[in-house]
């Protein structure tokens, strides 16, 4: 389990990526060209930021899949990336 901090200065899309190429055991480019054909990293990035009043974003995740791996992100900033088992 990954977390990203809102405050930092990484965007979510690159905490992911590299979290990706970590488990995936590859270059995090290979990592972010695969994530962006499953989402939409500038979307991905606007996804919890604060409300247009400026008020924060507790509640909430998304989940999609990347290359064999299930990404569930939460606006707490957790950043579960799984493998997909095939099924038996």
């Amino acid at each position: 389990m990954t977390y990203f901090d809102d405050d930092g200065t990484a965007k979510l899309s690159t905490v992911v990526a590299h979290s990706l190429a970590d488990l995936m055991g590859t270059d995090v480019r290979h990592a972010e060209r695969e994530l962006y054909k499953s989402i939409d990293p500038v979307s991905l990035d606007s996804l919890f930021r604060e409300r247009h009043d400026g008020s924060p974003r507790y509640d909430g995740h998304t989940s999609f899949t990347v290359s064999g791996y299930a990404v569930v992100i939460s606006a707490a900033g957790e950043i579960r990336i799984s493998p997909i088992r095939p099924e038996e």
